[in-house]
């Protein structure tokens, strides 16, 4: 039940292995033959007091770090992706959605529903340092890492709206560069698909697809 104290089971090595992210950042050896290993529980470390469920994470390979989101206790929690200790709990989130460590900079991008924003903290003392506000909603993102470009789910039933909207940020100068309206239940399915990446947004407002999305501004959006 939701806002009832739990003791959670946090699988941190198992999870990583599965995405090869163990063993020297190697990927486990592929056979044609061998049948895919099932997930095993590796660790479990008790979290006294915390309240809710996770929803996104992500991972600092270099550093050893996985980065999880309690939405529910307004946190970002942090473990260590080795021993799966927790290191640390980040505070002062509405609720916490999407997560991206970006090695490059040392930057950990969260969206952030309640609050209406993109959180940019720095990776070395977790202070948060930027933030991109104008998200009412923030939920779902995906990150097109060459061209730095975040694109964010904004809108739909928990603000409310009965719509959704397609935000693209650049990262190179936290900016909003472009955004794109959805019916929500039409967007919500596709905003799960990778395929979200390779939307594009054009003035006309249509939807096309390319290898690499080109943004326009558009002043259609209501503010909410």
């Amino acid at each position: 039940m939701p806002g009832a104290p739990r003791a959670l089971a946090v699988i941190v090595p198992a999870i990583l292995w599965s995405l090869g992210l163990l063993a020297f950042g190697q990927a486990p050896a592929k056979s044609e033959k061998a049948a895919p290993a099932p997930l095993t529980l590796a660790h479990t470390e008790e979290l006294p007091g915390f309240t809710g469920d996770f929803d996104h994470f992500a991972v600092d390979e270099k550093g050893g770090r996985l980065f999880l989101a309690g939405e529910d206790h307004k946190t970002v929690e942090v473990f260590d992706s080795g021993t799966g200790r927790r290191l640390k709990s980040i505070a002062g989130f509405g609720t916490p959605h999407t997560i991206f460590y970006l090695s490059a900079t040392d930057r950990i991008l969260v969206t952030d529903g309640e609050k209406g924003m993109l959180q940019i903290l720095r990776g070395s003392d977790y202070a948060v340092v930027q933030q991109v506000d104008g998200l009412a909603g923030a939920d779902s993102a995906r990150l097109d890492a060459g061209a730095q470009i975040l694109y964010v789910v904004t809108g739909g039933k928990d603000v409310p709206l009965d719509y959704s909207f397609l935000v693209a940020i650049d990262l190179k100068t936290s900016k909003k560069i472009g955004e794109l309206r959805f019916q929500f239940m039409v967007f919500r399915r596709r905003s799960t698909c990778s395929s979200v990446g390779n939307y594009s947004i054009s003035p006309t407002m249509q939807i096309s697809t390319h290898h690499r999305p080109e943004t326009a501004r558009s002043s259609r959006r209501p503010e909410v």
